[in-house]
């Protein structure tokens, strides 16, 4: 009798354990899947397209605006297109959670992936000029939601932060960037070069974040 209920103790482990393993490989599956569906209306990620190769314009022609903003994770690069040609690039730095890859929740201090826009360009803010990402994305909620969890809210392209930003009065993200993902999950560039940006990008404007 005592053997009969090591055994049932036995089989009750191994049926635990399978169905962790079998919740985990669905969780796998949906993110997957998740980050999959955010790439399907990309143009530069989806075709592998190197915006780093394509022709650089010396300058940006009469009637010309930017098009299209793409964020390669792999080449820590943010590059203005304009009608199909590459116009500026930018050395950037990412979220603390970087090597998680895609973004799915709340304070997991990565970035997004996938197509978004330019929901709102912040003269002031937290950090010197924003532009704000229009994520979460209603893919992005119903993804944490099934979680039970918040996707949470205000990605940005962002400068430097302003002194004295609660979070941030211990380091020096000056002397980091761009050689450590300081951020909380935004893509961040120095204060000259969002002001360059923040001149040339309109509101609505495209961004692809294309994946590592």
């Amino acid at each position: 009798m005592h053997g009969f209920k090591i055994m049932n103790n036995v089989n009750g482990y191994a049926i635990l354990r399978i169905l962790f393993k079998f919740v985990l490989l669905v969780v796998f599956a949906q993110n997957t899947q998740a980050k999959t569906a955010q790439l399907d209306n990309t143009l530069y990620c989806n075709q592998e397209i190197q915006a780093s190769a394509m022709t650089q314009l010396m300058s940006l022609p009469h009637g010309y605006s930017i098009d299209r903003i793409v964020v390669s994770k792999k080449q820590r690069k943010l590059f203005l297109l304009t009608h199909g040609y590459l116009y500026k690039s930018y050395d950037v730095t990412f979220g603390f959670g970087f090597l998680k890859g895609v973004k799915q929740f709340e304070s997991d201090g990565a970035t997004p992936e996938g197509l978004y826009y330019v929901e709102l360009k912040k003269n002031k803010s937290n950090y010197h000029r924003a532009l704000k990402v229009s994520y979460p994305n209603d893919l992005d909620i119903s993804h944490a939601a099934a979680q039970g969890r918040s996707a949470g809210s205000d990605i940005m392209i962002h400068g430097f932060p302003n002194p004295g930003l609660e979070g941030f009065e211990k380091f020096n993200s000056q002397l980091m960037h761009p050689q450590v993902n300081w951020t909380q999950g935004c893509i961040a560039m120095t204060n000259k070069e969002i002001n360059e940006v923040y001149s040339l990008v309109k509101e609505q404007t495209p961004i692809e974040i294309c994946p590592l």
